[in-house]
């Protein structure tokens, strides 16, 4: 390999769903399912309680983006997307969020 050169990133899921919580859990599989339905892969975290470990494995996979759904956002209906690479976010409703991953599919 030629120096100062990286290999290509090997992709990962468009999003990776840190649940905070059982009910959370339930509404990461049913976003997780809708977003595969929609032809986006997408992942959840089971294996971990931490919120940072979470942050940890999405980067590990090489996912995209990544939300992390607790009780907060299931009462307000929104949900906060963070794209690993750049660490910007975006607050959307999660009645917005496969429109805006669609817009940002590689």
């Amino acid at each position: 390999m030629a120096q100062g050169i990286k290999p290509p990133r090997k992709q990962g899921p468009l999003i990776y769903f840190i649940p905070l919580g059982e009910e959370a859990k339930e509404k990461c599989f049913a976003l997780a399912t809708l977003c595969r339905r929609h032809h986006l892969s997408a992942e959840i975290e089971l294996s971990s309680k931490k919120v940072q470990t979470g942050l940890q494995n999405a980067s590990k996979v090489n996912s995209a983006y990544c939300a992390i759904i607790g009780s907060d956002e299931l009462s307000s209906n929104q949900i906060s997307v963070k794209h690993l690479e750049t660490r910007q976010s975006v607050d959307l409703s999660l009645d917005h969020l496969i429109s805006y991953l669609q817009g940002t599919k590689p």
